[in-house]
């Protein structure tokens, strides 16, 4: 019965990893948004104030991102690689603030502006990490 279930679980790695990595790079940011939102509703419903459940959700939600993205996208469990992640996340979250606020006003609002940016922050933010943080050594 313990060789069947490591059998199962061998194959539904292996079949994660046939998914094109960044199929499993949207799969994983879904999940991670999901994850966060879930935290910041528990702590609001909890009653904390809303800087507070901001800003734990925001922490939580950032290392679940880590080690979610590490394991599932790019296959490395290494706590190593966090000060790369981090400051790529803070880079790309600059930029994002940068953009917002040159476009909002010719799209339409902030959140036009948002909706816009956030296939290509998302898209600069996959190969960022693919070739800054979580790149593999030849």
């Amino acid at each position: 019965m313990m060789q069947t279930e490591s059998r199962l679980q061998d194959v539904n790695r292996q079949g994660w990893t046939l998914v094109p990595r960044p199929l499993r790079f949207l799969a994983v940011g879904l999940l991670n948004t999901i994850f966060t939102f879930a935290v910041y509703s528990g702590l609001i419903i909890a009653h904390f104030a809303l800087y507070a459940a901001l800003a734990i959700s925001t922490v939580v939600g950032i290392f679940f991102n880590y080690r979610t993205t590490g394991r599932l996208v790019f296959e490395n469990h290494s706590w190593a690689r966090l000060p790369r992640f981090l400051l790529t996340y803070a880079v790309l979250y600059a930029l994002n603030v940068l953009l917002v606020t040159v476009i909002r006003q010719r799209v339409g609002g902030q959140i036009a502006a948002q909706a816009i940016l956030a296939l290509p922050i998302s898209g600069l933010a996959f190969i960022t990490l693919r070739r800054f943080v979580f790149a593999q050594k030849a």
